[in-house]
This record gives C-alpha cells, structure tokens and sequence, in this order.
C-alpha cells in the first residue's frame, strides 16, 4: 500500500472486534449499494476502495490470489448471516453529535491511552528497521482524507 496502515488500521483484531468495523458478516451484504460510489458494487470494489482511499494503494485484480484471499477470510467470517440479517457491533459505533470537544481532556486521555502506542504526537511507532508497529495518526502515512477514518461526523 501507498502508507503506514494495513487492513488491522481499521478493523480491529483482524475484524473480529464490534463497533471495530468488523469483518464478521459483511460478505454477506455484497453486491450492496454503496452511496458513496451512487451504485451497487461487489465486495472486491470496496475492499479496492479501502486500498485506494484509505491506504493510498493500487488496486487489486478482482481475480488475483490476493483479493480472492480476502474475499476467502471474508466469507469465513460470513458464518450463516444472510443479507436479510442485522449484525450486532457492525460498523464502528454511533457518536453522540452532541458532544462538544473537549481539548484538555482530549490532551489527557491521548497521553494515557494513545502516546504509549502511537507516540506522544501521533507520529507512530516503528521497528528499529524501519517496519512500523503502530500507525501515524495523521500526516504522509496515515489515512487520507478520502479514508471513512479521517472523517468525524
């Protein structure tokens, strides 16, 4: 990919994780429509808007052994969710829009739960090779402004 960020970015634990943007039976919902694209797409269209947008990738062949092993863990992670069927944590959770932003306690709670992993302003973690371990947060390397990630409402 084009940055920092890998699939695990987003979707917590492998996509295992409710309210993580999991994976577990999003295969199900595709094709789907998508209003950002205006259309129905198949699943290998979003999993390549995930590559494009999020990651500042290339897309993938919808038929090259890559995509088709997502495409595999996907449906493995579908179990019996038909499309008809609400999965409980899917997406990333709701977000009060009343809540105003509080940037002390925005300070505090960052230096307490985020700096340890992502680095005391946001700049990420890597390797002594260079390989990273945790994401930037913002900036060349982390989610773009077209990724779902970079947008707060």
């Amino acid at each position: 990919v084009g940055n920092a960020l890998n699939c695990t970015s987003c979707h917590l634990n492998a996509g295992t994780v409710a309210d993580g943007s999991p994976f577990v039976g999003v295969s199900a919902f595709f094709p789907g429509y998508a209003p950002r694209a205006g259309k129905v797409i198949t699943l290998e269209e979003r999993i390549n808007g995930c590559l494009r947008r999020s990651m500042n990738g290339k897309p993938l062949a919808p038929q090259s052994a890559d995509m088709q092993a997502m495409v595999a863990y996907f449906d493995w992670m579908k179990n019996n969710t038909r499309p008809q069927d609400k999965v409980a944590g899917r997406g990333v959770g709701k977000v009060d829009p009343t809540l105003k932003p509080d940037l002390a306690n925005g300070k505090a709670v960052y230096a307490k739960q985020c700096a340890v992993c992502h680095g005391d302003n946001g700049q990420g973690l890597t390797r002594a090779d260079g390989e990273w371990i945790y994401p930037p947060l913002w900036g060349e390397q982390s989610f773009n402004i077209g990724a779902g990630m970079a947008r707060t409402y």
